[in-house]
């Protein structure tokens, strides 16, 4: 069996993509902590621009646009199965371009961060859900589109 080497710009790459993939889970959890602060004190939505942009919050029961809501068990597997993959893809992608390799760690973190909300909002409600921060173009309103929620 061959060995694996893993050169110093390896190691350098792995440690840039874990400080973002932390930095984006810290991020993820501030953002929605404030959220859920200013949606309790009745302070969303907020519109950026009249007619055109708005911020607010909401909660998903299920997973993309809701769907497949109390299959509290498919998202802990795919949750589970889904972590070392990217893990896998990133070691093996590592040589082929810094910039799909952070997309990755990208995913990773969103993995992460929803599996901290559903573990957290179960916990304290009993019902599987995510916290989701959206930014709504109001403007296209019969296709929001969501900036900062995951699906």
């Amino acid at each position: 069996m061959k060995k694996i080497k893993l050169t110093k710009k390896n190691l350098i790459l792995f440690a840039l993509l874990a400080a973002t993939a932390i930095a984006i889970v810290v991020l993820d959890q501030i953002t929605k902590m404030l959220a859920v602060r200013a949606y309790e004190d009745g302070k969303l939505p907020v519109t950026v621009i009249k007619g055109v942009l708005s911020i607010s919050y909401l909660e998903n029961l299920g997973g993309a646009f809701g769907g497949m809501a109390g299959r509290h068990v498919l998202f802990f597997v795919l949750t589970v199965l889904a972590l070392p993959a990217f893990c896998v893809l990133i070691f093996f992608r590592r040589n082929s371009g810094n910039a799909g390799c952070f997309a990755v760690a990208m995913m990773f973190a969103g993995t992460v961060g929803n599996a901290i909300d559903r573990a957290s909002l179960t916990a304290e409600s009993g019902i599987l859900s995510q916290r989701s921060v959206s930014a709504d173009l109001t403007a296209f309103s019969t296709l929001p589109i969501y900036f900062l929620s995951q699906a």
